[in-house]
Parts: structure tokens; C-alpha cells; sequence
């Protein structure tokens, strides 16, 4: 067991292309439902990724709060809402699926038959664990080089183009003005290389299709959709 969990650590260090202490790597990926489905002594010492990630959503924190503060002209209230979008269960999850780090979480037989390994929460939390394990084994300023490669892309779209608007919500009002359809996000593409992977989302209301919209996440890409359909919905009531 000890030896396939190690294999597994390398495996994932080979994949991310980061150097990381075996120990720390297996904890942070593993899940509750793996270590409570153990009951031969030499596992009953296992321990979950829980501890890491809450470790690790702090760690985030900071260094969403550090990249907004130095690298863009933000007051208080638009940075808090910008890093509350950078660091959602969802924006995490996609940014976990782009390291597949879903091959790799160690999950309990049933957590694993019932899609576990795609699930939202289970990938931004195991995220959040290996970020928290890099910080105790490297360092925050390994951290910063880290989630630099994965996230300045995502910084930079999200405040160039006003998302913290949020303009799902906006859509949301408009549309459902006397009771109408709430809007509907599908995914139509996702494309690029994986540490750079763009999603294609379209927005729907009803049977109409109003906009389109891409971005470094599913919720940028439902945001900047969201923006097109208000556009749209704008010009329309000019006419």
C-alpha cells in the first residue's frame, strides 16, 4: 500500500513538474472517504487532506490578496470580490482538472464509483491540500512561483474585463423580469494547452442562444457569455 502510494506522489510530481516532499504529496491527496475504508494497522495512521486544505485556502488567500494588491489599481471591495471569484469551488476545480490531479487523489471505493474523481469540491479541496503542502515543504515565495505559472492569466482576464460585476447576476435580473426562463450555461469547447486551458461556454434563455464567451475557467467563460447576452439584450430594446 505505502509503495503504491509513493508511486503515485511521483507520478504526480512528474505530471505537475514540481519538487515536492513524498510524505506531504500523499497526505495531500488523499481523501476521507480513502483513509475511513482502511482498517489494517498499518494504515489506521493515515490522515486525510483535510488539515492541508484548510492550510492551503489560507495560503491562497494570500497570495490572491498580495497579486491583486501589487499588480492592479483595485480598491478594497473590487479586490475582495475579484479573489472571492479566484478562489471559488469552482474557478479551483477547473484549475485542478487542467493538473489532473483527479488521476491521482486517492479515494474510497464508493467515492470513486460515483465520480469522485470529477467532482468540484473534491478537486478544489485537494488543490487547495497541495498548495498548502508546498507551502510547509518550500516556502511561500515557491508557493508565489507556483500559482504564478497557473494564475496570471486568470488574474489578469478577470479584472481586465470587469467581472467582478458579475455579470451572471445582472442576466439573471434582467432576464427573469416577469417571470421569465433563468438562463441556461453550456459548455460548447474547451482548447489550449492544459496549464492554459480556454473554455467556449454559450448562454441560452428560453430556446435563444444570446451569447458566447470564453476565458481560463468555466465561470469566466459564463461571465463574459453573460456580458455578450446583456449586450445583446441592450441593443435589442434600442431598436
Amino acid at each position: 500500500m505505502i509503495d503504491q502510494m509513493k508511486e503515485n506522489a511521483r507520478r504526480f510530481r512528474e505530471k505537475v513538474g514540481i519538487d515536492l516532499d513524498t510524505t506531504l504529496l500523499i497526505q495531500a491527496l488523499m481523501h476521507s472517504s480513502f483513509v475511513n475504508e482502511q482498517s489494517s494497522d498499518s494504515t489506521r495512521k493515515l490522515e486525510s487532506n483535510e488539515r492541508l486544505e484548510f492550510l492551503g485556502d489560507a495560503v491562497l488567500d494570500l497570495y490572491l490578496a498580495e497579486a491583486l494588491y501589487t499588480g492592479h489599481k483595485l480598491d478594497e471591495g473590487e479586490m475582495s470580490k475579484t479573489r472571492a471569484l479566484l478562489a471559488n469551488e469552482d474557478f479551483l476545480a477547473d484549475i485542478a482538472r487542467n493538473l489532473g490531479i483527479g488521476d491521482f487523489i486517492m479515494l474510497g471505493k464508493g467515492e470513486a464509483a460515483s465520480g469522485g474523481r470529477n467532482r468540484d469540491s473534491i478537486l478544489a479541496d485537494a488543490f487547495e491540500a497541495v498548495i498548502a503542502s508546498l507551502y510547509l515543504d518550500k516556502g511561500f515565495s515557491v508557493v508565489r512561483e507556483f500559482l504564478d505559472k497557473l494564475y496570471s492569466s486568470h488574474i489578469s482576464e478577470v479584472v481586465r474585463s470587469g467581472i467582478q460585476r458579475d455579470f451572471k447576476t445582472l442576466l439573471q435580473e434582467k432576464s427573469q423580469v416577469g417571470g421569465g426562463p433563468r438562463p441556461q450555461y453550456e459548455l460548447v469547447d474547451t482548447f489550449g494547452p492544459p496549464q492554459r486551458r480556454r473554455f467556449r461556454v454559450r448562454v441560452v434563455i428560453g430556446e435563444r442562444e444570446l451569447g458566447k464567451g470564453e476565458g481560463y475557467s468555466k465561470k469566466a467563460a459564463e461571465q463574459d457569455a453573460a456580458r455578450e447576452a446583456l449586450e445583446t439584450m441592450n441593443s435589442k430594446q434600442e431598436e
